[in-house]
């Protein structure tokens, strides 16, 4: 059995944007990363145009990005970040569970990687990558196609949690 890494990330005062396309969990996201200590929602977008209208007005420390957007693909809006604004951190909230979505999010620039089953994870990786590194959804853990994903740009350490 491996031993559970010490996971004590906590940053105050982080900005989380999102973009996803589904009203209802766009909102839900919005009220629980508001009620969550030490985050502020900085906004909430049905689209990527209007979620690169308000970086560029107002650029959040991380945006959750969802990967099926109706106007755009989520990897070009995490690529478009990344180029224009290499300190805003992107992370992924996707209801896809096929490895070439992640791999895909992570060769973007994103720097975490959740699925949608687990809202808990969602404020665990917005605490992991606000304190500068990586994470993956527990769903992927074992995953024998992920065990070498990495971005060229940083080393993914993946979190092990016993439960």
């Amino acid at each position: 059995m491996q031993e559970k890494p010490s996971i004590a990330h906590k940053v105050d005062d982080v900005r989380v944007m999102i973009m996803e396309d589904h009203r209802c969990l766009c909102d839900a996201l919005n009220r629980i990363t508001t009620a969550t200590d030490g985050m502020t929602c900085s906004g909430h977008f049905n689209t990527a145009a209007e979620t690169l209208a308000a970086v560029e007005n107002d650029p959040p420390d991380i945006i959750s990005i969802d990967l099926d957007m109706p106007d755009q693909n989520g990897l070009s809006v995490i690529r478009q970040i990344r180029e224009k604004w290499p300190q805003i951190r992107c992370i992924v909230f996707s209801g896809h569970a096929d490895e070439s979505y992640v791999q895909s999010a992570f060769d973007a620039g994103a720097m975490g990687y959740v699925y949608k089953e687990n809202v808990k994870e969602f404020i665990e990786c917005i605490h992991v990558v606000a304190a500068g590194d990586c994470y993956l959804s527990e769903r992927f853990i074992g995953n024998d196609k992920l065990v070498d994903l990495q971005n060229s740009d940083l080393n993914l350490r993946i979190r092990l949690e016993n439960k």
